[in-house]
């Protein structure tokens, strides 16, 4: 999900909290109508934009989902729901001209296709007694660099043993210039994606993001060049992993590794060059990594990285470097499942929800739909600061093969699973 350096957001956020209920499912009925009347930020002078949109609901006990397209006064009409609690999401992309002719004083020096979503956590549908809801939205700048693929529940070998060193990212150039990832920095967020205690920092702090770990590219500014629609990954071992375990992946031949020398455990590839550690808040471990159960990752720039403050929660003893959120370029939000939205650890302006692998060690990704292609055969990916919408769950095949492994693929037309 991307944010760009200072812009003006006009949001309101409604987060209603889950009433829980004795009814069995057989007694469930379905509530006739649901109107979702999305809005746009107050400076945005037509609804124009709105025209065509889909927004969706998803059951967040049920595992279900349902869309319905916004008419010309953009509203969204929802018919035979079943009663439950619900996740709203609404992620609309808008072209810069069209931004320029419905804001224009919002608009005003921005060059670049902008990006609104919006987010209604744990709406409550139980009754005929409220039928309409509404749905404002916050606009972002679309950025150059994406986040487009994510690997990092692990798989498990032949013998049903986990194992976990094959994770990796895949960054990808959505623009149409050549992008340069000099200085470029790769984090993972502190927090857990499963539990029952709130992150923290999410509760209260909402202009920064803390890390366990940052990576960042060497280079002086132009030596590490990435040509529009081309993508490099990031390993957290450069090594063959299929060669032992079949249902993993080749990550040998990749572009750069999070090798980490200092506790004398890691692999290194000496023919993949390492990115840099920052900082890594436990640096005992035996590699930086990703959470199997989901984690939170941006990529950002700042020139003063190694400056940033370090702190720690309230009686705890780990500290964590805080990065301000003026200078993420693109992140994702990944629980363990949708009963943890509780556990978010990105603000809303950068991740309007969040996306799921739903388990470890079933070697599943996570992988940015396509959003269109262009005339000479590039590909867009959806981008539209809203994992719920962007992401598709890519799982393993039935066979027992591991090409959907493919970290350099994004095929997947899906907005949802």
């Amino acid at each position: 999900m991307t944010r760009n350096i200072i812009i003006k957001f006009f949001y309101l956020t409604l987060i209603v909290l889950p009433i829980y209920s004795c009814v069995s499912k057989n007694d469930i009925e379905a509530i006739g109508e649901i109107r979702i009347n999305v809005n746009l930020p107050n400076d945005f002078n037509s609804t124009s934009g709105l025209v065509g949109k889909q927004v969706m609901l998803k059951n967040r006990y049920e595992k279900t989902f349902y869309t319905a397209i916004t008419n010309s006064d953009g509203v969204a009409v929802f018919n035979n729901i079943v009663q439950g609690i619900y996740d709203l999401s609404v992620a609309v992309e808008m072209s810069n001209n069209e931004f320029k002719q419905i804001a224009p004083e919002a608009a005003y020096n921005i060059s670049s296709d902008i990006v609104l979503n919006g987010t209604t956590e744990g709406l409550r549908i139980l009754d005929n007694k409220q039928t309409s809801f509404e749905q404002n939205l916050v606009w972002a700048i679309k950025g150059d660099l994406i986040i487009s693929k994510l690997y990092y529940t692990g798989c498990r070998n032949e013998s049903n043993k986990s194992y976990q060193n094959d994770r990796y990212t895949t960054i990808y150039n959505n623009s149409d210039k050549v992008v340069y990832l000099d200085k470029l920095c790769l984090a993972s967020l502190w927090g857990s994606p499963n539990g029952t205690i709130p992150n923290y920092f999410y509760q209260t702090d909402k202009d920064n993001v803390y890390a366990s770990w940052i990576a960042q590219f060497p280079g002086d500014g132009d030596d590490y060049p990435l040509n529009p629609g081309e993508s490099i990954v990031v390993a957290q071992s450069a090594l063959n992993h299929k060669a032992d375990i079949p249902r993993s992946v080749d990550l040998s031949n990749v572009e750069w590794e999070t090798y980490w020398a200092d506790a004398n455990k890691d692999v290194d590839n000496p023919d993949v060059p390492n990115l840099d550690i920052i900082y890594f808040s436990t640096p005992k471990s035996a590699d930086v990594s990703y959470s199997v159960y989901g984690p939170a990752v941006v990529i950002f720039k700042n020139d003063d990285v190694s400056s940033f403050p370090v702190v720690n929660e309230p009686n705890k003893t780990m500290f964590f470097s805080k990065i301000p959120v003026t200078c993420i370029i693109d992140a994702v939000d990944c629980l363990k499942d949708d009963n943890q939205i509780i556990m978010k650890r990105l603000p809303l302006l950068l991740d309007a929800s969040y996306t799921s692998a739903y388990a470890s060690y079933i070697g599943a990704s996570v992988e940015r739909g396509v959003s269109y292609i262009t005339s000479d055969g590039r590909k867009i990916l959806k981008d539209t600061n809203n994992s719920f919408a962007d992401f598709v769950l890519v799982s393993p095949r039935e066979d027992g093969t591991s090409d959907h492994l493919d970290p350099y693929s994004n095929d997947k037309p899906e907005l949802y699973k």
